[in-house]
This record gives C-alpha cells, sequence and structure tokens, in this order.
C-alpha cells in the first residue's frame, strides 16, 4: 500500500471549482501516513509537486516518484499480470518496470495501451515535461480523489476529510496540460481495450471442456508462483493449519522445487 499525491499551480478547467483553498501540509501529511517506510517529493516540469509515500510489503523498498528528472510515476498498485512481471525483469519492482514502459511512450494513446493491458489493482500519477497522466484501474480498487480549487489541482489517494473531494472515475485515463490560466484536461476512454482483454477464460483455461478442479488449481498455482519467483527474500506462510493455507504452502513448495530453490524452505508463521 502506497499514498501517492500530486498539486499543480492552476486549476484545470472544465472542472466544478471547490471555494476555498487546500492546507498543502496537510494533505501531505494524510498521504505520507499511507507509506511510513519511505518519502520522497519532486518538483514536476508542468509546474507543480509530486509524493509518493511507501509501505514495503516485500523486498526492497523502492522510492518514490520514480523518476529521472523530466518524468516521474507514483503508483499504488499491484501488477499481476500484463506486463513482463515473470520474464527478464521480474527482479524489478512494480513502479521501476511500469516506469519503464512508460517512458518508451510517445503519445497519450501509447500510455493508455500500457494501463489498459495491467492484471490488477492501482491508482497512479505519471507526469512528462508537458502533461500529466493519471487515473485508476477499469475496477476502481485503488482510491484516487481530485479537488479543484480557483488557485490549484490536487490529486492524492486519501481524502483527509477534503471539502469537495471527489473519486476519479474509472472509464479511462486523464491527461492535463498546461493552458493560459491554469490546465485543460482530455479524457482517454479504455473502449474495447480493457473489455476485450477481461475474459476469465484466457487466464485459467475452459472451465467448460477442462476438469474444473484442475482449471482452479492451474490459477492458484500461477498466483503462487508469481509470489514466490518474484519474491527476494525468504518465503513464509501466514498458517494455522487449515486447509487453504496448507494447499497454498504446499503449491509454494511446489514452485520453489522448480525454481531450484527447494532447498530453502518455507517458514510457517
Amino acid at each position: 500500500m502506497c499514498g501517492i499525491c500530486l498539486s499543480l499551480g492552476g486549476p484545470v478547467s472544465g472542472v466544478d471549482i471547490v471555494e476555498g483553498e487546500v492546507c498543502l501540509a496537510g494533505l501531505e501529511d494524510a498521504v505520507r501516513r499511507r507509506g511510513p517506510d519511505s518519502w520522497g517529493c519532486e518538483e514536476v516540469k508542468i509546474g507543480g509537486k509530486i509524493c509518493g509515500a511507501v509501505l514495503g510489503m516485500r523486498g526492497d523498498v523502492t522510492r518514490q516518484p520514480v523518476g529521472n528528472g523530466k518524468a516521474y510515476l507514483v503508483w499504488n498498485g499491484e501488477i499481476f499480470d500484463g506486463l513482463d512481471v515473470m520474464g527478464s525483469h521480474r527482479a524489478d519492482n512494480d513502479t521501476v518496470l511500469l516506469y519503464n514502459e512508460l517512458a518508451k511512450a510517445s503519445t497519450g494513446e501509447d500510455i493508455l495501451a500500457i494501463l489498459a493491458s495491467i492484471k490488477g489493482p492501482y491508482a497512479f500519477i505519471y507526469t512528462t515535461e508537458t502533461a500529466v497522466y493519471y487515473g485508476r484501474d477499469p475496477l476502481g480498487r485503488r482510491s484516487l480523489l481530485y479537488v479543484n480549487t480557483a488557485k490549484n489541482f490536487h490529486l492524492m489517494s486519501v481524502s483527509s476529510g477534503l471539502k469537495g473531494a471527489v473519486e476519479v472515475p474509472t472509464g479511462g485515463i486523464y491527461k492535463l496540460e498546461k493552458c493560459d490560466g491554469g490546465y485543460r484536461q482530455e479524457f482517454l476512454p479504455w473502449g474495447d481495450r480493457w473489455a476485450a482483454d477481461f475474459n476469465p477464460l484466457k487466464m485459467v483455461g475452459n472451465p467448460i471442456l477442462d476438469d474444473p478442479a484442475s482449471v482452479y488449481l492451474r490459477a492458484l498455482k500461477k498466483a503462487v508462483e508469481r509470489r514466490v519467483v518474484l519474491g527476494k527474500g525468504g518465503i513464509a506462510v501466514l498458517y494455522s493449519g487449515g486447509v487453504d493455507c496448507a494447499v497454498l504452502a504446499a503449491l509454494a513448495a511446489v514452485v520453489m522445487e522448480e525454481e531450484g530453490r527447494g532447498f530453502e524452505g518455507i517458514d510457517l508463521l
């Protein structure tokens, strides 16, 4: 879980204006509490400030924002599939992996296609020298809110009781560009990019033709494999002694054996 936010030095045209102003220090403090392991802020070229707080769940903690001085990404999510999480870059942090993909994009449509391919919950903010992109996964499983005032536009993953904070819709992603007096916004809808690819049969097989138990076991093993392969440290299972955790521990052991890591063992906590 991470906390992310962005504050721009001007309002967004065409978006309802909320009276009053947002206390930036209070907003950043609320976001910072979402990730005690790392906190970072960067000035963005388009005119504003982007910040990220990280709660490390596994492996090394990767500071956010991730960027190179020209472009920055803050990310609150998980990539289960869609990008090459199991391939040659499997040791990379999800945020680093996504940033590297976004850095290759040359248009908003390219960025939309990358985000549409991701399987997993997320909210993100990505800035370049000339634009800001932001949004949530199509199912809205991570929170991202906005407040538009007469002087500033804010995005944040927690509302912290802010008056007028509104959840970002999930029908696509949004692009902001600078204009006279503030910023203009463009909506990039998912269209059929996401809907056509969201097919459970493509992920686990055909439950009509295959044995249902085999379909379920195959999908569960694939999920466990991602956790085991991507994990840099030891493997542990919260173990109560029930059937569920016993099956997960057994599948983890199978995957570790296939990966040549059977000698490491599994901690049952």
